[in-house]
C-alpha cells in the first residue's frame, strides 16, 4: 500500500439502462500503523544477529525498514553515544577501524509519530593468537649517553600482553639499571650506557590463545 493508492474506489454495475454502483474508501492509518520490521545487511557476513570482524577490518551495515517514512537512529549498547570510530550516516553504520572497544551491539531504531521498532546485531572481534611480527630500537646504532627506545609491536586478539627480558654477553638475565616500561610495549633507556645496555632484549607477548616471542641484539 502506497500513498497514491490512496482514495476512494467506486464499482458500477449497469444492465437494461439501469446503473448501480457501491463505493469504499481507501486510506492510510499512519498513527497507529505497525512500524514494520527492521532488518540488516552488510558487506560483511551477519550470521543469526552476529557479525564477527577481523582486528583493525571495517565494515558497512545497513538498516532496512518496510516503511520509508520513518526516522532512524543507532545506539551503541543501550546509547546513542557511538564509539569514536563508528560513524552513523540515516540507514548506514560505518565501521571505520574495528579494535576491543569497538566490540559490542549494535541497535538500529525506526521511529515515526512516536511508535518505534528496532533490530540489533552483536559485533564482535575474530580471536587470533598472540603474535609478535617486529622488535625496533630506535635509533639502531644508539652512541654513549643517548636516548634509546625499544618497541614491540605485536597482534592478536585478545589484545596481548607483553613482558621484557634482557640477556647481557656474560648469558646473565634482568632487566638493567636506567631502564623503564612508559608503556607496554616499549622500553625506554634515557642514557645509554654500552656496558650496561648492550645485550638482547627479548619481547614475549601472550593472549589465550597463544604465546610468541622476538629479540633484538643491541
Amino acid at each position: 500500500m502506497t500513498r497514491s493508492e490512496v482514495g476512494t474506489y467506486v464499482c458500477i454495475i449497469e444492465k437494461d439502462g439501469v446503473t448501480a454502483n457501491a463505493s469504499v474508501v481507501v486510506s492510510v492509518i499512519e498513527a497507529n500503523s505497525p512500524m514494520g520490521v527492521v532488518t540488516f545487511d552488510a558487506n560483511r557476513l551477519i550470521n543469526n544477529g552476529s557479525m564477527i570482524l577481523v582486528l583493525h577490518d571495517s565494515a558497512l551495515i545497513y538498516c532496512r525498514s518496510q516503511r520509508n517514512d520513518v526516522t532512524f537512529e543507532w545506539q551503541f549498547n543501550g546509547s546513542t553515544t557511538l564509539p569514536p570510530n563508528v560513524k552513523a550516516t540515516g540507514v548506514t553504520l560505518h565501521i571505520e577501524f574495528m579494535e576491543e572497544a569497538t566490540v559490542g551491539s549494535y541497535t538500529c531504531m525506526a521511529s515515526k509519530n512516536g511508535l518505534a521498532t528496532s533490530a540489533s546485531v552483536s559485533v564482535s572481534v575474530k580471536e587470533d593468537k598472540a603474535r609478535v611480527t617486529q622488535v625496533t630500537a630506535s635509533p639502531t646504532h644508539p652512541g654513549a649517553s643517548h636516548p634509546l627506545d625499544v618497541v614491540c609491536h605485536v597482534k592478536g586478539f585478545p589484545k596481548p600482553t607483553i613482558m621484557w627480558t634482557f640477556r647481557d654477553p656474560m648469558g646473565q638475565t634482568y632487566m638493567p639499571p636506567g631502564s623503564s616500561n612508559p608503556t607496554p610495549d616499549r622500553v625506554h633507556i634515557d642514557k645509554f650506557q654500552p656496558s650496561l645496555h648492550s645485550g638482547t632484549w627479548t619481547c614475549m607477548a601472550r593472549n589465550s590463545l597463544g604465546v610468541d616471542q622476538m629479540s633484538i641484539q643491541i
